[in-house]
């Protein structure tokens, strides 16, 4: 009787082990879109975390929503500027293109799309990264985000707080922020070009590092370049960017500003920078013009 409930025991601690073990060892699935699925929503739908989904070049006209899931959606090579410029994910003018529920973690990618035609009356004409409470923290990287538009904040990007990197963000616009507008993660190794805002044609508050950075031709009332962004900013080329009042390039920035190349941007008020009052060191600020103030104006920092 020993012998045999000692069994009973070995069977029951079997199955329980296999239990806790099979999600465990369970593999991620590939998805092909639209070899598996039709669109990528559809295979969105029917992923799980951990899942990475692979869509063809294509133009895919949806407006999709990541639903809170950790997945990797990404083009065939995200790294080929050929295959990200020939797929496509055209919002049609309806809203935001991507929206994010903003609980999604750093494991979830967005790469190697065209993300184009985004149009909304609130926040995020291409990418909406959450509301008030929650900013997705997805890595958004080798994307091209362009001709989106926002009423209010963010034409290119909204809300997203994970890293941003290795995208070409250009032609947004929105009220506030044309290019970004509230990103508070890393921001680096983008160009963001020729986007427009009342205030902050390329960024306008984000508050992370803001680094090696192309942020050029970008326009707006106030901060042509940059508005009100408090994180480090260094070792960006902030060029050419206009501002019919305060800051051609950054305006009212007040981390720390150093390693940079600020030049040939203008102003009424500060044609480099204006009320930007953290550090500014080891800059070259050239051939900017303005009204008051050509390179700085009211920075009262060090």
């Amino acid at each position: 009787m020993k012998q045999r409930g000692y069994n009973i025991k070995s069977w029951v601690l079997l199955i329980l082990l296999l239990i806790f073990l099979v999600p465990v060892f369970a593999s991620s699935a590939t998805i092909y879109v639209p070899a598996d699925y039709p669109t990528i929503q559809s295979a969105i739908n029917a992923s799980t975390d951990g899942d990475e989904i692979v869509v063809s070049p294509g133009t895919y006209v949806e407006n999709i929503h990541f639903d809170g899931k950790n997945i990797i959606l990404r083009s065939t090579d995200p790294t080929s500027p050929s295959v990200v410029a020939s797929t496509i994910i055209d919002g049609n003018h309806t809203g935001s293109v991507v929206t994010f529920a903003g609980t999604e973690l750093t494991s979830c990618t967005l790469s190697g799309f065209t993300i184009t035609n985004g149009n909304t009356s609130n926040y995020g004409g291409g990418i909406y990264g959450g509301g008030w409470d929650n900013h997705t923290l997805a890595t958004i990287k080798n994307n091209i985000i362009t001709n989106n538009s926002a009423s209010d904040d963010g034409g290119g990007l909204y809300r997203c707080d994970g890293t941003i990197q290795n995208n070409t963000i250009s032609n947004n616009s929105a009220d506030c922020g044309g290019g970004l507008a509230l990103c508070n993660g890393t921001i680096q190794n983008n160009s963001i070009s020729n986007n427009s805002a009342d205030l902050g044609g390329g960024l306008a508050f984000s508050y992370g590092t803001i680094q090696n950075n192309s942020i050029s031709h970008n326009s707006a009332s106030s901060g042509g370049g940059l508005y009100w962004c408090g994180g480090t900013i260094q070792n960006n080329t902030i060029s050419n960017n206009s501002a019919g009042q305060y800051a051609g390039g950054l305006y009212w920035c007040g981390g720390t500003i150093q390693n940079n190349t600020i030049s040939n941007n203008s102003a009424a008020y500060g044609g480099g920078l204006s009320g930007c009052n953290g550090t500014i060191q080891n800059n070259t600020i050239t051939n900017n013009s303005a009204g008051r103030g050509g390179g700085l104006y009211g920075c009262y920092g060090s």
